[in-house]
């Protein structure tokens, strides 16, 4: 029971927002082994990790002062930091380097000049190695000129945004996924609300710096210092759209200045035709022939544990026909891996006929990162598509499909209620290590705990997806719901929890869309109050005990830990001194102190 949850470490702050590795680019080479890696310029320290989390060692070569400031953040023994030496020598030994890096346009510039830079690349590069480098260009017709003459091009790549972290790369010349790509908003347009208070905060940061001792400036300087800054109070979201969408008409008819990146091999052996070769091999482990495929690679977010997305077409078909979710980080192997088992367990079963399901086609690993490839399910987002009132057909067939899940993955080996109560026990203490709750709900939740444990009767153990929230849910073109991301899923999980998550977040989504953007408020009008989704969550509830054959005593016990549950997961994401603050924990709160609400009443007066 739970078997992935309490093989997961739950260490708060650990996935916080604005985290993310960098790097993405090294995704587009054809082996994740890189060896020896030479970095000229001076890398971003998110960077910077990637790549030594992929290679055996990093050299970086820049100026002094920059590497100072470098070595400063990043210590690891995997890397060492080398001023440029007279002559321009480089600090490899011959045919070393598997990957070189450009980094930065004076750095381009540097080695487009210099004869005896590039004779000492030339030197250094093993090979089969690779050099990797941006630039930016108007160029609609025939490429530019490779800096390195005498190498191979083994790729060019359209990249989004035009600065920063890639987002997206798409083979140059492939018109027809770029198009696919920006249809699909799979592109970080130029201008964002994050990009403003990016640059905002570099102009104040100079601005501090050149007028130190300076008077305060006066209250018509604008300034994006928060989420409430001046300047973000006046442009709009819709204002926002406009830019991103006038932008993605251009990217789509190649116009304007594009972002390239420039893949270089010493041998000729490492072109390729189709997705990186490391995806290839492993799909031809599979029996999956994958060579001539057109492909693209989404990589946005701004967390960690977010995967890469290459979505990989066949022919000239717009429409993608496998997706390749991969993580950028070792750290998140766990839920790939557990997502390729539960989607694997479940296309044996009868259910999947009836419902639609992504299907493995090949899973492993490479450069010590997991990666599945299934088959895409194509649909509008559900939030697109639902009205969101209780009365909502889509909301119907979506607690239609975790009540199916529930009911027909049933395992027929239950467990009794003690045995279920002595993990939750476990889940409790490892709750109470990472929140500090008041004795009253300590107690009351402890209490919930050993209620269920003396039930009568068998307690159900299902197939629980895991994180079922609107979000991760598609309306196909038949109709039909469709639930993504497997993830976080449990082969022998706990009943009713899937079905109280959804509620509560088809919950916070109504009360976002009439204008409630505080959740607490939200749930209060829509979840505890006396309303047409309170009276849904209790009749679905009802009909979902009948089908599924959970006793209804346990809907109170359930009900509060599976906020007990979420609120253990969620600390990942928050800062440790912020905990108090995170949604869930406040919601077990305050379903706690209103246990008396109209809706909790009712829901757990059920027999």
């Amino acid at each position: 029971m739970l078997e992935h949850t309490l093989s997961t470490d739950f260490v708060p702050g650990s996935n916080q927002h604005g985290a993310v590795a960098g790097a993405n680019w090294a995704f587009l080479l054809p082996d994740l082994a890189l060896g020896t890696v030479l970095w000229l310029g001076t890398p971003a320290p998110g960077a910077l990790r990637t790549v030594i989390a992929l290679a055996g060692r990093v050299t970086v070569c820049g100026d002094h002062a920059a590497l100072d400031a470098l070595a400063r953040v990043e210590n690891s023994a995997a890397v060492s930091f080398a001023p440029f030496a007279s002559g321009e020598t480089l600090p490899c030994p011959d045919a070393s380097a598997g990957l070189v890096i450009l980094a930065g346009r004076q750095m381009r510039q540097r080695v487009g000049a210099s004869a005896a830079l590039q004779a000492e690349i030339a030197r250094v590069l093993a090979p089969n190695g690779a050099v990797y480098y941006e630039t930016w260009t108007l160029r609609r017709g025939q490429p530019a000129r490779p800096i390195l003459k005498t190498l191979h091009v083994a790729g060019r790549f359209w990249l989004t945004p035009l600065v920063g972290t890639m987002h997206t790369a798409v083979p140059a010349e492939d018109r027809i996924t770029r198009r696919t790509f920006v249809q699909r908003a799979l592109f970080s347009p130029a201008i964002t609300v994050h990009s403003l208070k990016r640059m905002s905060r570099r102009m104040r940061q100079r601005s501090e710096r050149e007028s130190a001792g300076a008077p305060e400036p006066s209250s018509n300087d604008v300034r994006l210092s928060g989420s409430g800054g001046g300047l973000l109070r006046r442009v709009s979201a819709r204002a926002l759209h406009a830019l991103a969408t006038t932008e993605g008409r251009l990217l789509q008819r190649a116009w304007g200045v594009q972002r390239i990146g420039t893949l270089l091999a010493a041998s000729a052996d490492r072109l390729g035709d189709g997705p990186p070769a490391y995806l290839r091999a492993l799909a031809h482990e599979a029996g999956l022939n994958l060579d001539g495929y057109r492909w693209g690679l989404w990589a946005g977010g701004q967390y960690s544990s977010r995967k890469l997305l290459f979505f990989l077409f066949e022919g000239d078909n717009p429409s993608p026909r496998y997706l390749v979710k991969m993580v950028r980080d070792a750290t998140f192997n766990a839920r790939l891996e557990n997502e390729a088992r539960a989607l694997t367990l479940l296309q044996a079963l009868t259910f999947s006929r009836d419902y639609s399901l992504p299907q493995v086609v090949f899973a492993g690993h490479a450069g010590g990162l997991a990666l599945v490839g299934q088959t895409i399910i194509e649909g509008t987002p559900f939030l697109q598509r639902t009205t969101l009132r209780a009365d909502c057909p889509l909301a119907g067939a979506a607690i239609d499909w975790l009540t199916a899940l529930g009911a027909t993955t049933a395992d027929p080996r239950p467990v009794t209620p003690a045995a279920a109560a002595g993990v939750l026990e476990t889940l409790f203490a490892r709750f109470q290590a990472v929140y500090t709750l008041p004795a009253a709900e300590r107690d009351f939740l402890a209490g919930q705990i050993a209620r269920l444990g003396e039930a009568a009767g068998d307690f159900p153990l299902v197939f629980q997806h895991g994180d079922p929230g609107p979000w991760n849910m598609l309306v196909t073109p038949d109709g039909r719901v469709a639930l993504l991301d497997w993830e976080s899923a449990e082969p022998r999980g706990v009943p009713l929890w899937d079905l109280f998550y959804f509620l509560r977040s088809y919950a916070v989504n109504a009360a976002r869309a009439e204008g409630f953007a505080d959740r607490e408020t939200g749930l209060a009008r829509y979840l505890f109050a006396e309303s047409a989704l309170g009276h849904l969550v209790v009749e679905v509830t009802r009909a979902y005990c009948a089908q599924v054959q959970v006793p209804t005593q346990l809907i109170e016990p359930l009900y509060y830990t599976c906020w007990m549950h979420r609120a253990l997961k969620q600390s990942t994401l928050l800062d440790p001194a912020r905990l108090a603050q995170g949604p869930y924990v406040r919601l077990l709160m305050r379903s706690i102190a209103e246990r008396d609400a109209p809706t909790l009443r009712a829901l757990f007066s059920l027999r």
